[in-house]
């Protein structure tokens, strides 16, 4: 994965996000992740870098669009799938988790 020491650099450009259908699949893909996360963590947080990659990571496993109803096409996530999601990725970097949990927040208001 790409560090960005002392937040240099700019995010990579998107993949298209894979489309989640259910709550045991978020749940799945939020443990897929963890390795993935947590390799660097530490590092990343000493330094000061940005998850740029990590970020992407997260948004092409579809994970940012759980919560989009299922009448839209979306999986439709419970709150306890939302809450377990979030639990599972902060454990492996509380910054990639916190940076997408910010978006649930405002989008439920």
């Amino acid at each position: 994965m790409v560090a960005n020491p002392a937040g240099t650099g700019s995010p990579p450009t998107p993949s298209r996000p894979h489309l989640v259908s259910s709550d045991a699949e978020a749940i799945d893909i939020a443990h897929a992740l963890v390795p993935r996360l947590a390799e660097g963590a530490a590092r990343r947080d000493r330094d000061r870098g940005l998850p740029w990659a990590e970020i992407e990571l997260f948004t092409a496993s579809g994970l940012g669009g759980i919560t989009v109803p299922r009448r839209f096409g979306g999986a439709d996530v419970s709150h306890e799938t939302l809450v377990r999601v979030f639990a599972i990725l902060a454990a492996a970097d509380a910054s990639v988790a916190q940076i997408p949990q910010n978006q649930f927040g405002v989008l439920a208001l």
